[in-house]
């Protein structure tokens, strides 16, 4: 049975931790914030759901593959997650980032694993990627005494890996930052990850949907480019080498298409 009532019991998580980006001052999006969001019980009622189903694959994202489950596909935990989701999660990134709730939409939601052991499809990590939307978070799942390694790497903050301190914790960042899943070197580590779109008038969905914004190149000045340019107002004028990846020269209709040739879009 799901629990009747999840730590975060219906509020605006408030961080205890948030880690700022260099060079990305006054650009809240540059900045990342742990919180404390479920209890230990939650966790391990949503990895049993998510293990009793049979829709694990690894071919859900074409670019930057995990082995991984759609979450709202899990009959078990839609209701639930669609609770939490509407009374603490969006809300939650709403206040962070300075957006409306109702300005938020999931473009997926997917349990992902991590493990060390041996297997046809076991996965240690994950290479460095940009995701499709603007705002990413995750939610750990596993007992950090339960591996080691593991962490999301963001390059912009000099490739650390950022921990969670606690199961149920969340970590959430723009998914615009060039970021890896550092591997597992014991045990298993499972996340619940998010990928949140924002429809809101000052965010330049054009902009987000170009080349520019979702090609995987290496570099914190790009990092630091998209971050100013994905806010109407975030600052900053043209970049020197935009070429046909910018304002508009680039844009692709669909905002979960994949961007394969260079590794971003999904992951």
């Amino acid at each position: 049975q799901p629990p009747t009532k999840s730590m975060a019991g219906g509020r605006i998580l408030a961080p205890y931790e948030t880690l700022s980006v260099p060079g990305a001052a006054g650009n809240r999006l540059g900045r990342v914030h742990l919180c404390r969001c479920w209890s230990r019980d939650t966790c391990r009622w949503l990895v049993r759901a998510a293990d009793a189903s049979d829709g694990w694959g690894t071919d859900r994202h074409a670019s930057v593959p995990t082995t991984d489950l759609e979450a709202l596909a899990v009959p078990e935990l839609r209701a639930w997650l669609a609770r939490e989701t509407r009374e603490t999660l969006f809300p939650t990134l709403a206040r962070l980032y300075g957006f409306a709730p109702a300005e938020l939409h999931y473009m997926d939601l997917f349990v992902v694993r991590y493990t060390a052991e041996r297997g046809a499809d076991a996965q240690r990590g994950l290479r460095p990627h940009r995701d499709r939307s603007l705002l990413s978070f995750n939610v750990a799942l596993s007992d950090p005494r339960a591996f080691d390694g593991g962490g999301t790497q963001i390059d912009a903050l000099g490739g650390n890996a950022v921990r969670p301190r606690a199961q149920g914790d969340l970590v959430v960042h723009s998914g615009k930052l060039r970021h890896s899943g550092a591997p597992v070197t014991r045990g298993t580590r499972d996340l619940l990850v998010g990928f949140v779109g924002v429809h809101s008038p000052t965010v330049d969905l054009p902009f987000l949907r170009s080349l520019y914004a979702k090609l995987n190149v290496q570099g914190v000045e790009r990092d630091l480019a998209i971050l100013r340019r994905a806010l109407r107002g975030g600052g900053g004028g043209a970049d020197p080498d935009a070429g046909s990846h910018g304002r508009t020269g680039g844009a692709v209709d669909d905002d979960d298409a994949a961007v394969d040739g260079d590794g971003g879009g999904r992951g």
